[in-house]
């Protein structure tokens, strides 16, 4: 994948049009490509370089470059600089301010990857203000009846745990048990874990009682879908 990216990057230098649309795409690849394999000194002189594309030839009030600071707040993320990946994060959604109507999806994507950055970084109060919003628009604009809406559901109940808000949790965790056996039926490896998740609820309150029969459940309920699998 790194040789592939360098080559795209490498056909596509010469200036002007699409062969610099060409060369940022696959500066973008190449980054991720260091990201993902925690590569994150030649991820960031990647980054570097994409940066100084994006503000020469399109300059920074794009969503291009909002698209940018969104994947190296990311990268910042998983370096736990939290710091560094608010302001990237951030940033990144004052490209949609004034109008959100404005790819509804990116601005949920990037809310949801804040409140995680504020979560890993102890600001649990700015971390609910994140993804409550995010939870808003996914509700407002595509409804509730989708895998999506119970993810930001499940980030939400995981930040009330932290927060020792248990009853909250176990709320979303029951309604989230309940949305995806109608999504997907209750045979289905997504709603075993939901009911995994539920468990892991009443575990972390000492309420074992209640969490050991949600786990057998999870336990056969995998293994008979492995079988069928297999």
């Amino acid at each position: 994948a790194e040789g592939y990216f360098i080559k795209q990057a490498d056909l596509s230098k010469a200036n002007g049009g699409e062969n610099q649309k060409q060369y940022r795409q696959s500066l973008q690849g190449l980054a991720n490509f260091y990201a993902n394999t925690s590569n994150f000194r030649k991820a960031d002189s990647v980054f570097m370089i994409l940066e100084s594309n994006i503000s020469r030839y399109l300059g920074k009030e794009t969503r291009t470059y909002s698209d940018y600071l969104h994947d190296h707040g990311l990268m910042k993320l998983d370096l736990s600089d939290y710091a560094s990946a608010e302001q990237d994060l951030k940033q990144s959604l004052e490209f949609y301010k004034g109008d959100e109507s404005l790819s509804i999806h990116s601005q949920i994507s990037i809310m949801d990857d804040l409140s995680k950055n504020y979560r890993n970084w102890g600001k649990y109060d700015a971390a609910d203000v994140s993804i409550t919003r995010a939870i808003e628009l996914q509700s407002r604009y595509f409804g509730e009846l989708s895998l999506a809406y119970v993810d930001l559901k499940t980030t939400k109940a995981y930040l009330l745990m932290e927060r020792n808000l248990y009853k909250e949790a176990e709320e979303i965790f029951k309604a989230n048990v309940s949305q995806v056996a109608k999504l997907v039926g209750p045979d289905n490896i997504r709603y075993a874990y939901e009911i995994r998740d539920f468990a892991d609820c009443y575990r972390q309150q000492g309420d074992y009682h209640k969490a050991q029969p949600l786990y057998q459940q999870f336990a056969e309920l995998a293994l008979r879908l492995a079988g069928k699998v297999s």
